[in-house]
Formats: structure tokens, sequence, C-alpha cells
């Protein structure tokens, strides 16, 4: 017995209770060294809103490639951690916002999310205003989650776990793809292996669209099939998107022959950029680990990276 309580009651009738100075010893020397365990690693921060009831064993990295999109990230975050929090999958949200002067580069800001999530999980890195380094719970699994898009449907399969990819919204169930047979954007689950396999995207594919596209003939290359929801009819509407008028991609014309050539060079291993900052947010409740880059661009490679 490491404590004794005394107990007796006075004459007024009040209960008194006396600990032993060897339990305040013990709880002590139990703090100290807690506190030593913690500091020597860096804190974890526990998953936003990890689920009471998990279904799944694996955590899910959420990567956003943003730019300016205020108002859709308002209503994602909260929207999202509902969401994976009622399918019972534990998550971390990672918002990688370009702040360059550069075209908008979705594929390149993928690449950044991959790299930059997995540095917060497994080495941690300082994010004012904590004075200490942050390491998150390693995510075993990536979605690769455009800012605009919403899951409305439970039966989607968020939890999906495996080393071939999954893409949760085909072009049938999207709300405004529908006719582009070959889709691949949106929405993909992929596990860090895969996708460092592949070498991620492509950096050269700056303004409007075709970086999936072209992940996806890495994908082929590899004979790596991708998997996606069994086409329904009648298709019952499964997700909302809330892409505003105002925020449209600065493009590049889908007729301009760059958007057809294959990239066989650069990808997540060559990745070029620089962390301007790193911030928490939360957006009514929701945590999210915002990191502020700017994209590298050689305008003699790539001149349609200029916004002219």
């Amino acid at each position: 017995v490491l404590t004794s309580l005394v107990v007796w009651f006075d004459r007024q009738g009040f209960v008194v209770m006396r600990s032993t100075k060897i339990f305040l010893l013990l709880l002590m020397g139990m703090s100290f060294v807690l506190t030593l365990v913690i500091f020597w690693r860096g804190p974890v921060i526990p998953t936003q809103r990890s689920p009471l009831l998990t279904t799944v064993n694996h955590k899910l990295a959420v990567i956003v490639p943003f730019r300016e999109r205020f108002s859709d990230l308002m209503v994602f975050l909260p929207h999202m951690a509902d969401f994976l929090t009622s399918k019972g999958v534990s998550h971390t949200f990672y918002v990688i916002n370009q702040v360059d002067d550069y075209r908008f580069n979705r594929g390149m800001l993928l690449n950044v999310g991959v790299k930059e999530s997995e540095l917060m999980e497994t080495h941690g890195t300082l994010v004012p205003p904590l004075t200490q380094p942050v390491r998150l719970p390693t995510c075993r699994m990536i979605a690769l989650h455009d800012v605009d898009l919403l899951p409305l449907d439970r039966s989607l399969k968020y939890e999906y776990f495996g080393s071939l990819p999954y893409h949760v919204v085909p072009s049938w169930l999207h709300p405004i793809y529908h006719y582009y047979a070959n889709y691949l954007g949106g929405i993909m689950l992929i596990s860090r292996e895969t996708f460092a396999r592949v070498d991620g995207f492509s950096n050269r594919f700056w303004g409007w669209g075709r970086e999936d596209d072209e992940f996806g003939r890495r994908l082929k290359d590899l004979q790596l099939k991708v998997l996606t929801e069994k086409k329904s009819v009648p298709a019952q509407a499964k997700f909302q998107h809330i892409h505003s008028k105002m925020n449209k991609r600065k493009s590049v014309p889908f007729s301009n022959p760059i958007t057809h050539i294959r990239d066989r060079v650069t990808g997540l291993h060559s990745v070029r950029y620089n962390v301007t900052s790193r911030i928490k947010i939360a957006v009514s409740g929701v945590d999210a680990w915002v990191t502020n880059v700017e994209l590298f661009c050689d305008p003699l490679e790539t001149p349609y990276c200029v916004d002219t």
C-alpha cells in the first residue's frame, strides 16, 4: 500500500482526510519523470478530435493544397472533422498555403505537404507560439484532398488502408467533372510508401489542371491499379462542391502542349520550396497545421509559372 488515509469524524461531523508524506514524494517523483520523457522527444500533440470508438488502426493525414480560399476552409475543416470522427477515423489536417506570386501549383503543393507532414510526425518542428518542437501522431495513410469538395455519404471509404491508391470521388460521383471519364482529382487516399514509390506529382504543372492525369500515368507505369467506388444506378449525391467563382485558378489553357507532356524528371524527390512560417489554427474547435510556402520556379524551364 503506497498511501494510507486516516479518516475520522470530529465533533462537528466534518470528514477529514490525511495523506502520508510517502504519497506526496511518489507523486512528485512521477511528475518529474513524466516531464523528462515528454520534453526529451518533444510533445506529441493528440490527433484532432480522435474518435471515442476508432474503427481503424491507423491515422489519416489530410493534406490540403491551398491559396486564398479562406471562406472554403472555414466550411471544410469543421465538416471534415465531424465526418471523419463519425466514421471512427483519427486524423490530422495539414494545409499547405502557397504564398508566392506564381500560378497555383496543386501537384507541387501536395508534394510539399507529404514532405512537411512526415517531418512533423517523425522529427517534430517548431510552430510558434509553442516553445517546444511539435511532434504529431504518425499517419500511415494520406488523403490528397481539395478544399472545395465535401463528402456527404458515410458509406464513402475514408477508412481505407492498403498499398493501392483509392480514388474517393470518381468522375460519375463528382458534382461537376462527371463528363471526364479519366478524372483522378479531388480526393485520393494513398499510403506514404506508395506515394514515395511513384515519386509523387510532377512539379511542372502550373495553373489549371492535368497534374492528376500525369500522376495517373505514373501509377500505371508501375502497374498500380487505382481502386474506386463501384458505380451505382442511379448515382446519389455523395459530395458537395463549394468552389467559389471568385477563387478560380490562374489558368493555363488546356491547349498548352506542356499539359500533355510526360514528366519523368521532377517529383517528390526534387520539389524545391521555402517555408516562410508554420502556424496552428483552430476553426470551430478544429485544429489544423498551416505551412506557408514559396514554391520554386525556373522561368526558363517553365515560363508559364509566371502570371502574365
